[in-house]
């Protein structure tokens, strides 16, 4: 999966389960390489799939793994907590800072 995949604003529950798998996937693969050019272990949460109907503690798990991973680099972040995923508006708005931030953490790991 490529980071260009996490920029893609999931529209329908096809298009949400593909960008939540790619998402997961590219956490993991910054963890991993963290961990083995570091010797960090940041905490992983399984962030897949996202619960649509509950989305809360996905949202406060995946806030933690960007907070870890952008104090390693010295990122300054978003706050990802908080999104309507039913407001078009929103959930595009929430993608974007979410992609940007991975686009910054793969900058730091080297993950594309």
């Amino acid at each position: 999966m490529a980071i260009a995949d996490l920029f893609n604003v999931p529209d329908t529950d096809a298009a949400m389960q593909q960008w939540s798998f790619a998402h997961m996937a590219h956490h993991r693969d910054m963890i991993r390489v963290v961990k083995q050019t570091l010797n960090v272990e940041l905490t992983e949460f399984i962030l897949d799939p996202v619960n649509l109907r509950d989305p809360a503690t996905f949202l406060d798990q995946h806030q933690i793994m960007h907070q870890q991973m952008d104090a390693l680099f010295n990122i300054s972040g978003f706050d990802l907590t908080e999104v309507n995923w039913n407001d078009t508006s929103q959930r595009s708005a929430w993608i974007w800072q979410n992609a940007q931030l991975h686009l910054l953490e793969a900058t730091a790991t080297g993950v594309f």
